[in-house]
This record gives C-alpha cells, sequence and structure tokens, in this order.
C-alpha cells in the first residue's frame, strides 16, 4: 500500500457516506413549509397586504388574526422558520416591531388566489 492508494480508499469511503444534515434540515424546511400551508399563513400575508401599495409589509398582529390557529410564539416561530427559508420575507421598523411580505414566488405557488397555486398538491401529497 503506498499513500495515494490510502487517500483513494478513504476518499471512496466518504464519498458513500450520507449527508445526515442535509436530509434533517431539508426534513424540517418541508415540514415548516407544510405546516405554514395549513396555517393559511402565506394566504394571511398575501391578504394583508395584497390590496396595498408594492413593497408593503404586514404586521404579525395582522397575521395572526387572519392565520389558522397558529399564536402567539408558535406563529412568531414558524415565520421565523420560512424567513430562514426565503419563503417569507421580513424586515424591522423603526419601533422595532417584525414586519412581513411575501417573495413573488411564494405569492404565486402558496397563495390560493394564484392561478400557479400548488400548495394543496404539496400538503396532501407530499406531506400526506
Amino acid at each position: 500500500h503506498d499513500s495515494s492508494e490510502e487517500e483513494m480508499e478513504e476518499n471512496d469511503v466518504n464519498d458513500d457516506q450520507p449527508d445526515i444534515d442535509g436530509i434533517a434540515y431539508g426534513f424540517m424546511g418541508s415540514k415548516a413549509l407544510f405546516a405554514a400551508l395549513r396555517g393559511r399563513i402565506f394566504d394571511a400575508i398575501d391578504s394583508a397586504t395584497q390590496q396595498s401599495a408594492p413593497g408593503v409589509y404586514a404586521s404579525l398582529g395582522t397575521i395572526e388574526e387572519s392565520c389558522d390557529g397558529i399564536q402567539g410564539e408558535r406563529l412568531r416561530t414558524l415565520l421565523n422558520a420560512c424567513v430562514a427559508l426565503k419563503l417569507i420575507q421580513r424586515k424591522i421598523d423603526e419601533t422595532g416591531s417584525e414586519l412581513f411580505r411575501l417573495p413573488r414566488a411564494s405569492a404565486e405557488q402558496l397563495c390560493q388566489r394564484s392561478r400557479r397555486y400548488w400548495g394543496d398538491y404539496l400538503s396532501m401529497q407530499v406531506d400526506g
């Protein structure tokens, strides 16, 4: 055995290793997406900002009034997960309040009013 053979064997072993972090975080990300769809969070943000001028954000309170059954810290945690996944955009206003809006792809694909909506497929077929 020379050192190049040992390096090849070591690389072969490492190439066959599962991406446990990728699997776990991918699973958690999809679960956040499914929970937000079930809670109608995307629709709540959409309805709060749809009639407004471009660039308008929805407050946490407005979202909480419109989404189904998710409130307080649970809602804030789910919103933060969606922000981390870039499904929702967040900014902090001058008073320190969190405000939220949807990027175009989320508005087009995750809001029930959109012709390109496919959240039901994701929720029912994929999440089952």
